[in-house]
């Protein structure tokens, strides 16, 4: 359900670590990976069972048809469908409703947020959902490296590098990385004494 993937982003946004931290492991969790294979069961934000490949050929009209429809274009041969509600959507439709689009906005969001936690936990919760050698993705990551403490920082570097590879170290170092510490308030700025001098 599209509403709940985005409550939940949403959530990472709470004053609460603990409740930052429980967000950005449910994420990958209520949120598929972001991709899209014409082979694969896809779940969408506008039917609530998943969609499968399937063709029977006959024809179908999409029932959710976007702008993006590609029904005309491919045929029949290239349909996804809930055979138990009977509803079907093209290759173009189920690309414009897919739930991972969803959930994966919410997190990309938070990455320019100004506080660091929040760009720490966003960056948690980004990376099992995130698309491989994906420009978007890393331009965010290189706008984090920008700004930040240093444990943001370091967690998006090891971010670009694990989406290069997520098998690699780094992916499992991100996947264990302790929070940030919290910062101090700031200071509030010491008057001179005004009795001094007149």
């Amino acid at each position: 359900d599209p509403d709940v993937i985005v409550a939940v982003t949403d959530r990472l946004e709470d004053d609460s670590w603990e409740v930052r931290r429980a967000v950005a492991a449910a994420t990958p969790k209520i949120c598929p990976a972001f991709g899209f294979q014409d082979g694969a069961t896809m779940r969408i934000t506008c039917h609530p069972h998943p969609m499968v490949p399937y063709s029977d050929g006959k024809k179908f009209d999409c029932d959710d048809e976007c702008e993006q429809c590609t029904r005309k274009e491919e045929g029949v041969g290239v349909r996804w469908s809930c055979r138990e509600c009977m509803y079907d959507l093209c290759r173009g439709c189920i690309n414009f409703y897919r739930s991972d689009r969803v959930g994966l906005a919410g997190v990309l969001q938070r990455l320019n947020h100004p506080l660091e936690d929040v760009r720490f936990a966003a960056m948690k919760a980004m990376l099992p959902i995130a698309p491989e050698a994906n420009w978007v993705i890393i331009a965010r990551l290189v706008s984090c490296l920008r700004r930040g403490g240093p444990d943001s920082r370091r967690l998006a570097m090891e971010s670009l590098l694990s989406l290069a590879d997520p098998n690699s170290a780094a992916a499992e170092a991100i996947r264990k990385a302790p929070p940030p510490k919290p910062k101090p308030p700031p200071e509030e700025p010491k008057q001179a004494d005004q009795g001094k001098g007149a």
